[in-house]
């Protein structure tokens, strides 16, 4: 769940519907494969300018955004019992030493740590 609201606020921009449209696309599949061309297709806008505006909505990059989406799936995936392995498939990473990583980068912890299970 997004910490955004679901739906952009009457009135606003272009480019913050444009942003507003790349992220409902990031919230509704965290771990598909969308590329920038897919988000910037979305958009209606080109591979920068949908970087620029998603970055001054929101403050960090789609990459970035995606990842902590990621990670907090990852999260609760582990806190149900959910192993490793199968927590860095469901959540898009290349492999389970990515995924190690980046978890350790964003939660100061490890995956074997937030494991229930």
């Amino acid at each position: 769940m997004s910490r955004f609201a679901d739906t952009a606020p009457a009135g606003i921009s272009g480019g913050s519907q444009a942003a507003y449209a790349v992220r409902a696309l990031l919230d509704a599949d965290p771990a598909g494969g969308l590329s920038l061309d897919d988000l910037a297709r979305a958009a209606g806008r080109g591979r920068f300018h949908t970087l620029r505006l998603f970055r001054e909505a929101y403050g960090l990059p789609p990459h970035a955004y995606r990842t902590q989406l990621r990670v907090e799936m990852a999260k609760r995936l582990l806190a149900q019992g959910a192993s490793i392995a199968t927590t860095a498939q469901e959540t898009g990473f290349s492999d389970q030493s990515h995924f190690t990583r980046v978890f350790r980068e964003h939660t100061g912890a490890t995956p074997n740590q937030n494991q229930t299970g």
